[in-house]
Formats: structure tokens, sequence, C-alpha cells
């Protein structure tokens, strides 16, 4: 007997009740109740959009509410503000919550308080809903108090390998920076190969080692530090040298780990090689498996460890990164009530643990387990003692900096062409002409 999965049999559902709509009929549970407005992150097809389907369709059947999908990708938050602000928001917006933050949450709110639903009975038992997440990860956007985001997926960064090739070459995952680089030493001997793969096109894969570095050396919060510092007095710190030479150490300019022309690899040539086993790791994030997962070899076992900590350096493997995908009600949205109950509905237990298995993403409720390909993972979180946000907020919260000072200084460094010291001296002084010649930026520069 052919086998059907339970997403086919939901969608197809689901297709049944829209085709009842079509023809003019729609069940009378879903007549009485009201339309909610969701304006999503995510594109058709996708397993994001296939999962929040099938939470709306079956919502729909037990509330008698009905959910309206629009699906306009990554950029779903360029035009919710004017939306906002002409008083045709949505319902429901989701995206990474850094994101959210810098275009909701700076000096004017434009979303709803959550408090009340955080507040309220959760659907698997909970006293409070705000009880099936850790504090500190609800409270990384809180603003005076007060919650505007809900978190449902859960995203963080680290190297991701083969554990069947580690275990030919007889590698273990290097837990400091001197583990590291004698495992890359020894792949390249051994194998012939890169021990890294980089997309170079892809500048905020590439930022990701100087971010990781500048955390390892210095903690959390610091690289934020320096991008808002407008006198630029901050990068004098010899920690952020200290940064540079582990980025530099790897680069075309010291040791070469990365693949030949790592520089100029377009997306997603590098991480698909990896893929077929050519080269070691890939330093990028726990959305990584589900974009190679259908061309990997049948013996591929995926495997993940952390950034390697740093002699002498305050960042600790305790400290983990927590990139956020969740929910937001806009500022006046029609349905503000519904869109809640909705949300409390989409975040039980069993739509998180669906949402694990269709999307092969880890969930931000914590009694829900990895995927499979994920499970090296769960560790580091259950032993985490803070999270911060991923590249230390900077990206978000300073994204003009990011773009205009950070980008071109960390890509010369991480390609080799500059050494360490002149990529201080440059950040530095651009830094401070940017500053200069924007006297009204502060940190928050979206």
């Amino acid at each position: 007997m052919r086998k059907v999965s339970l997403k086919a049999i939901v969608l197809s559902v689901y297709a049944v009740i829209a085709l009842f709509a079509l023809a003019g009929y729609v069940p009378q549970a879903l007549a009485e109740g009201v339309t909610i407005n969701y304006t999503a992150m995510w594109t058709e097809g996708e397993p994001q959009s296939d999962w929040l389907r099938q939470v709306a369709a079956e919502y729909e059947v037990e509330s008698g509410n009905r959910v309206n999908f629009t699906f306009v990708g990554r950029d779903v938050l360029t035009a919710i503000r004017s939306r906002i602000l002409t008083g045709e928001p949505p319902d429901i917006v989701d995206q990474d919550g850094s994101e959210i933050s810098a275009a909701l949450l700076t000096d004017e709110i434009l979303a709803e308080p959550l408090n009340d639903l955080l507040a309220s009975p959760g659907l698997d038992g909970e006293a409070k809903l705000s009880d099936a997440f850790s504090a500190e990860i609800l409270g990384l956007y809180d603003k005076e108090g007060s919650i505007y985001f809900i978190p449902y997926l859960y995203v963080t960064s680290g190297f991701h390998y083969d554990k069947t090739l580690f275990e030919q070459v007889g590698i273990t995952p290097p837990k400091t920076w001197d583990e590291f680089i004698a495992a890359g030493e020894k792949f390249m001997a051994e194998t012939g190969n890169a021990f890294l793969a980089q997309d170079g096109s892809i500048r905020f894969y590439n930022a990701y080692y100087f971010y990781w570095a500048c955390q390892r050396v210095l903690g959390a919060g610091k690289f934020f530090e320096a991008a808002t510092d407008p006198t630029g007095a901050a990068w004098d710190n010899p920690g952020y040298l200290r940064a540079a030479e582990l980025v530099y150490e790897i680069s075309k300019g010291g040791k070469n780990f990365f693949q030949e022309g790592y520089e100029g690899s377009a997306y997603p040539a590098a991480q698909s090689d990896w893929g077929l086993g050519n080269q070691g790791a890939v330093l990028n994030g726990t959305w990584l498996p589900n974009e190679v997962i259908n061309f990997i070899a049948d013996d591929w076992k995926f495997g993940f460890f952390p950034f390697p900590t740093v002699e002498g350096g305050v960042g600790k493997v305790e400290d983990m990164e927590a990139y956020l995908i969740g929910w937001s009600i806009p500022k006046g949205a029609k349905n503000v009530e519904a869109a809640k109950d909705f949300l409390k509905f989409a975040i039980n237990k069993k739509n998180a643990a669906s949402m694990v298995e269709l999307t092969l993403n880890m969930s931000s409720r914590p009694d829900t387990a990895p995927p499979e390909v994920l499970a090296d993972v769960q560790p580091y979180l259950q032993g985490a003692s803070t999270f911060h946000l991923s590249y230390d907020g900077v990206q978000s919260n300073a994204s003009q900096w990011w773009v205009d000072v950070f980008y071109d200084t960390n890509d010369a460094l991480f390609f080799g062409q500059i050494t360490p010291e002149e990529f201080i001296s440059r950040i530095k002084e651009r830094t401070i002409n940017f500053y200069t010649n924007r006297p009204e930026s502060s940190g928050s520069m979206r």
C-alpha cells in the first residue's frame, strides 16, 4: 500500500475547504468566525509555509476563524511600517526577531503588546503560556517590560560537519581554537582538500567568523559596543585585534583553510560541494542541513560543534546565539484577539513538533526535540547559561554601519587581503568618518 504523509492529508483537506469556498459554500463554523490576515516571510512551497497552512487548516475547523495568508518572502517588513501608519496593517506578521525589533520596536512602538497572551494558560497545561519558553529567550526583545514578539523557530550558528568523514580522517570536533587549527591542518594533510567551505559572495556568511571570534575573545555585547562607538576608541581594545588575528590565521593570507576561490564563490556552490564530501566543515546557521539534505551521501551523519573557545577569552561554549523567527501583531490590527488566539494554538506542543518534522528546524519551545539532523545542537542548548543576538545585534540594530563600514572591511580581512593591524586601523577610521557624517545616528540606524 502506498504510504500517504500527514502533510499531504492535511493540505488536501485545506484544498477541499478552499474549493467549497470558491463554490460559494463555507462550513457554518467558518462562516461565523473572523478572517485573520497573516503576512508571512515565507514563500509558497517552502516547508514553513506548508506548516503554517497545516496549522491554519486545523485551527479553522476548531475555532471558526479563518486565516488568510499572504506569503511575500524575506522582505516582508518592507511595507508593514507604512501599512501600519496608513491604518491598514495585517493582523499577524512573522520575521526574525531582530528585524521586527528594528522595524517596529524602535523610537515608536508599532506592535501590540503580548503580555496578556503570555500570562494566559497554555494549551498544554502550562499555568502561563510563557512557561513554554525560556524566560531569557522571551526577554531578548522586550521593551520596558512589555513583550511584542513570540518566537516559534529557533536558529543558532556553528560548524556543521559529516561525522562519517571526520571519523575516516581521524579527527574529533575541536573545542578550543588550538584544537581547531590542529584539526584543520590534519584534515588538509590527510585528504588534500580544504578544511572549510565558504560561499564568499554571501557577506553575512563571511561576517560569522569575526563576530564569533569577537564573542569568544571579548564576550557578548562587545562587537555591538565597538560598532556603535562614534569616537572609534573602542577599537583600541586589544581584544578586537586578537579576534582579527584569528580570522586572518585561517584566511588565504594565513593557513588558507578554505577552498580555492572562496572569495568569489557564489551561493550555494561551496555548501553544495561540502555536501558532496569535498570539504570538512561549514560555519553556518542551523538551517543548513535542510538545504543540502537532498544530495548528501547515504552514510552522511550530520554533526555540529560551536565556534571554539579562545585561551584567555571571555566567551564560553555556554554562551549561545539565539536567532529567533516568530510573530508580532502590528499596531492597529483589526483582529487582535483572534490573532492572539491563533498564535496560542500555533505554538502548542503538537504544532511545534510538526514544525520540526516538516522543516528540519528547531522549535523555540525547549520541551520539543530537535530534528535528527540537528541532534548535536541540543546538548549545547540545554547547557546554555546565556543567550545573545545573532551578530551580537549589529546587523539589525546598527544596520547602516554594518553595510557602509563593516562589510567591505571584514571581507578584506576574511579574504586575507589586509592584515589584522590594517583591519583595526581601517575599521576605526571608517567608523569615525561614518558617525562624523551621520551626527544624528545612534546605535539603531535601520
